[in-house]
């Protein structure tokens, strides 16, 4: 992750390595962010403790240097990274390279159990979809996908950009500042209405959290009553991704949303402080890349 001054790219775009011809992207992320990725890189290690490594931002600094020169993009430029790992089947040759390894996905099964391995994140629904047709017919079942049209949460009725705009158009409009309004409607959709109203009910959920990104107090409670955040973790990684977008990764701001945490979720002092204490680890594997 990168502050977008640093890298002001307006759409996305694929660019080629010199050194080995793989795609990396380059994409705006919105709230003054781009990002760059990614990498294949084999990890032989504890599932909990990946990380992207030195190497790995080495590759994409060269990579995005070749095409952005002027950008003299630096180690110290990185704000964030994040890395995840891909279940992939082992090839056949050990001398594949991570990027040659196949993403098709293999389902094997026997009665009462299935297993699915390989496949990538971008064709998950794809990998549900066999799995549960295949659990319907051990159990002698036949039942129609409805994935395909179901709406996901918060994007009833909403079309086109210009609903989107809508959305915000009513919050600006009680009240709400212009940046915290956008970012809510991009990130709830018709739910932002609702992480809205809590403004009129409590004053404190309009307080923001981060000195730079406007992300509000509200998205805090939003998370932990309907998005089954029960961490600090989840907050700060998953619902609310100052991890990554934050330019200290929410460590200034990791205290004030562990208290409002504690309050409503009745933590102990002793919780409170194990859950401050992995957060701050979890930073510090993700800036593993600097050594």
């Amino acid at each position: 992750m990168l502050d977008s001054t640093r890298l002001p790219v307006r759409n996305a775009m694929m660019m080629l390595s010199p050194r080995d011809g793989r795609a990396v992207f380059a994409i705006p992320w919105g709230a003054g962010r781009s990002v760059v990725g990614t990498t294949d890189t084999f990890f032989d290690g504890k599932p909990d403790e990946v990380f992207a490594d030195h190497a790995d931002a080495e590759y994409l600094l060269e990579v995005t240097n070749h095409y952005f020169p002027k950008a003299k993009l630096q180690l110290p430029d990185i704000l964030s990274t994040w890395a995840g790992l891909r279940p992939l089947l082992r090839p056949p040759d050990a001398g594949t390279r991570a990027s040659q390894v196949s993403r098709e996905h293999l389902i094997t099964e026997r009665d009462g159990f299935i297993t699915i391995a390989g496949g990538k994140l971008t064709t998950y629904r794809r990998m549900a979809h066999e799995v549960v047709e295949r659990a319907l017919r051990q159990l002698g079942q036949k039942r129609p996908c409805a994935t395909g049209t179901r709406p996901l949460p918060g994007s009833e009725g909403l079309d086109t950009d210009a609903d989107l705009d809508g959305i915000t158009a009513a919050l600006r409009a009680s009240g709400v500042a212009e940046a915290v309004a956008t970012q809510l409607t991009l990130t709830y959709g018709q739910r932002a209405k609702a992480v809205a109203a809590r403004f009129a009910a409590d004053g404190s959920t309009k307080r923001a959290i981060d000195p730079e990104l406007p992300v509000v107090m509200a998205q805090v409670d939003e998370a932990i009553e309907h998005e089954f955040a029960a961490t600090l973790d989840d907050v700060l990684t998953r619902r609310i991704p100052l991890v990554l977008r934050a330019r200290d990764q929410g460590l200034g701001v990791a205290e004030p949303v562990a208290e409002r945490m504690a309050e409503r979720l009745e933590w102990t002092a002793e919780r409170k402080a194990a859950e401050l204490a992995h957060y701050r680890a979890v930073v510090q594997t993700n800036q593993r890349f600097r050594q």
